[in-house]
């Protein structure tokens, strides 16, 4: 229950932060991205100025660089003015660099999966993709990584003789998928059948058993199957023979399909940031997006002050351009602490 509720909550909570990015945390990107652009419009015509000299011109490109950076991780980088710029800065086209990183990173995780004995198929990463594309192809090979973990064990366990123990561990999972049949749903209703009120005569059994119906009834409405599970136990099974030996085997292979219903539940939990859904609220510094930052208002915030900040760049260049750039120049210089 507690697994299930608090992927329930994490649900809850990934939801109102998807509707807090949309309507606080995007239409201040757009604004950040479009300042951005509209400062390197600005500043681009002093790349080839002669007044600054080559220290100078070093510490522009240096700036303009991150900046357009920034812009395209919120931009197509397939725009015409965007590709020209970053030509011009970089002296090559982003599509060459795009492609070099995206083989740089295949090599490399190809040779890891192959030490790991894993074959992953990796076709599917190439230039231009999108944010939510590199979701889904994160989410895949995550799957195609448990999958062949999972079959491979189950290999190396199938090729061994099997000893006693593993002998009883192959019935106790025969046992786990016999019980896995019987649903939520199935359990549901045999209790119904057997605890239904209406069929006693016995005024003192019937009042028992509408209370027992009520808590069915509660049960179900909360996927609750521990306590279905030992309701059916009290009920349905206590007239059979060897009663202890049966509740007992009947007990361990429940809690072991319970196990694993949590085990499921944890994996569905730490899985779910990385759904495609969620992929506005990736941290794109993170590889895949395993960061996932959920604190909106701080991001709120943060994209604020750099909206004021550009914004006063802007309004400095459209005035006095030239003082502006030699300036901005020097407090770069600075900052960094670096001798041009």
């Amino acid at each position: 229950r507690r697994s299930s509720d608090l992927l329930e909550q994490t649900i809850r909570q990934l939801d109102e932060a998807l509707l807090f990015h949309a309507q606080e945390v995007r239409p201040r990107l757009q604004r950040v991205t479009a300042l951005r652009r509209d400062v390197l419009r600005a500043l681009r015509p002093f790349l080839d100025d002669r007044r600054l000299n080559r220290r100078d011109q070093k510490v522009l490109r240096t700036i303009m660089t991150e900046q357009l950076e920034e812009v395209l991780q919120e931009s197509d980088s397939t725009d015409d003015e965007l590709r020209a710029l970053f030509t011009q800065l970089q002296g090559f086209d982003p599509t060459e660099f795009e492609q070099e990183a995206i083989q740089d990173a295949r090599a490399t995780m190809e040779a890891m999966f192959a030490d790991l004995g894993l074959d992953i198929d990796l076709s599917g990463l190439h230039p231009g993709m999108s944010d939510e594309e590199l979701a889904v192809n994160a989410a895949k090979m995550e799957e195609d990584v448990r999958r062949q973990t999972d079959e491979a064990r189950a290999r190396s366990r199938s090729g061994q003789r099997r000893t006693k123990r593993e002998q009883r561990e192959n019935e106790r999972v025969r046992q786990v998928e016999a019980v896995r049949k019987d649903t939520i749903g199935a359990i549901y209703r045999r209790l119904a059948k057997v605890l239904h009120p209406d069929l006693e005569r016995d005024a003192e059994i019937r009042r028992r058993k509408s209370a027992l119906m009520q808590e069915v009834t509660a049960a179900y409405a909360h996927n609750d199957l521990h306590t279905l599970l030992r309701l059916e136990l009290e009920w349905i099974h206590h007239a059979e023979t060897d009663v202890a030996r049966l509740t007992d085997e009947k007990l361990g292979a429940y809690n072991q399909l319970l196990k694993e219903q949590i085990a499921e539940l944890e994996m569905a939990l730490f899985e779910l940031p990385g759904h495609p859904r969620y992929q506005p609220l990736l941290d794109a510094s993170v590889p895949f997006g395993r960061g996932l930052p959920l604190d909106g208002p701080a991001e709120v915030r943060r994209l604020d002050f750099i909206l004021a900040g550009l914004g006063d760049s802007l309004a400095r260049l459209q005035t006095n351009a030239w003082q502006d750039v030699r300036e901005l120049i020097r407090e770069r210089r600075a900052a960094s602490r670096v001798r041009y």
